[in-house]
């Protein structure tokens, strides 16, 4: 999608055309954003994809700009024609005017805001500076996008190549082992163990095939009911028990974390206010069952890094950089080496899984392969020989 961007330069008006990438890096104080839709448009109606960071960035422009927040707000709305975020606008609009609880304000729309934007304007509303609010949830949203795209590109080729391996397999069930079969047949006892398991599986999945549908339904069903009852047992295996998964989830999380922590300190917010707040921006129940006995601790006297200590769950180099911030008293500084080095390790594990899993899978594809050229071929080949 194309936008036609107002702007001042020289201290006059101007529009220029540009893609949404584009507009990021504009150089320029921006005005207003309208985007600009052809005629298939108009058939999307609010099917669109609903981007509050995309909102968020355009409110960030304007409020740098110069252009106080309730008139970035109107100007938005005019431009905005998806209904969803005229509401959210709107919403943002009257709580700041009525002084309401922007967490509850904003509940309905929890499935388009993340937890840690509505943790940043509820700390913009509380200390007037909502210019600030903005940009930090447009620096952590666009963090997380980053992150979220790389899963995407390391798990998008082997996910893709399992699909091909189950569609393959299915065309083989149906088409290719029923003309092989009466070759099969007249083998008798003496079909190779491969060829046997072959006609087996292509039994099942032809007669059976509901009830498998039925059985995969039941198992994704039952195990979103023990997702949610037993949640902070399957937290704590996600971030503790799955070799390599493991250390990228929390490798994130802890990205996640200190980047909050940073941010809500670079406000001017005491560590204790910026733990507590930060807190809520963690998904993972058992990470944010650890951070609450931090807190707690922290109210009891024990000192900021002594807390994290006792945790057993934070690295040692983490450990010594908050004891570095304890005894300097420079969390600013420290939290950023620390939000950095976690990034860090994300990125050097999520590669070392891409270097890992796309060579596993092919092996995996490769050998099944293998199995199905002999499971039909080596009978074919004995009915040659005794002819």
């Amino acid at each position: 999608m194309r936008f036609k961007v107002y702007y001042q330069k020289n201290n006059k008006q101007q529009t220029i055309i540009l893609d949404k990438d584009q507009i990021d890096n504009f150089q320029f104080d921006i005005i207003k954003v309208e985007p600009i839709r052809d005629k298939l448009d108009i058939l999307k109606l609010d099917y669109r994809k609903v981007d509050t960071l995309f909102m968020f960035k355009q409110l960030n422009s304007m409020l740098k700009a110069n252009l106080n927040f309730n008139e970035a707000i109107k100007l938005l709305n005019s431009s905005e024609e998806n209904r969803t975020i005229k509401k959210i606008l709107n919403t943002i609009d009257n709580t700041l005017k009525s002084n309401d609880n922007i967490e509850k304000s904003l509940k309905p729309y929890k499935n388009y805001i993340a937890n840690n934007s509505i943790l940043f304007l509820k700390l913009g509303f509380e200390n007037g500076n909502l210019k600030d609010a903005i940009d930090s949830i447009v620096t952590i949203q666009t963090q997380e996008q980053i992150i979220r795209e790389k899963f995407r590109k390391t798990l998008s080729y082997p996910i893709l190549l399992i699909a091909t391996l189950f569609i393959s397999f299915f065309i083989i069930f149906i088409y290719v082992v029923p003309n092989f079969e009466h070759i099969f047949l007249t083998l008798g006892e003496n079909l190779p163990y491969s060829t046997k398991i072959l006609l087996i599986l292509k039994d099942i999945i032809l007669n059976y095939y509901y009830l498998l549908f039925i059985f995969l339904l039941l198992l994704i069903f039952t195990t979103l009911a023990l997702y949610k009852k037993h949640k902070i047992i399957f937290d704590k295996i996600l971030l503790q028990n799955i070799p390599l998964l493991s250390y990228i989830i929390k490798s994130y999380l802890m990205f996640k974390l200190f980047l909050s922590l940073y941010i809500i300190v670079n406000s001017k917010y005491q560590f204790q206010i910026a733990i507590e707040n930060s807190k809520n921006s963690i998904d993972n129940l058992y990470l944010k069952n650890i951070i609450q006995k931090i807190i707690l601790d922290i109210k009891n006297g024990t000192s900021i890094a002594k807390a994290f200590s006792n945790s057993g769950f934070f690295d040692q180099l983490t450990i010594k950089l908050l004891y570095t911030a304890q005894n300097t008293n420079n969390y600013r500084d420290i939290l950023n080496d620390i939000k950095e080095y976690h990034n860090t390790e994300f990125n050097e594990k999520i590669e070392k899984l891409s270097k890992l899993i796309e060579p596993l899978v092919i092996s995996i594809i490769a050998l099944i392969v293998l199995w199905l050229i002999l499971a039909i071929m080596v009978p074919v080949w004995q009915m040659g020989s005794m002819i």
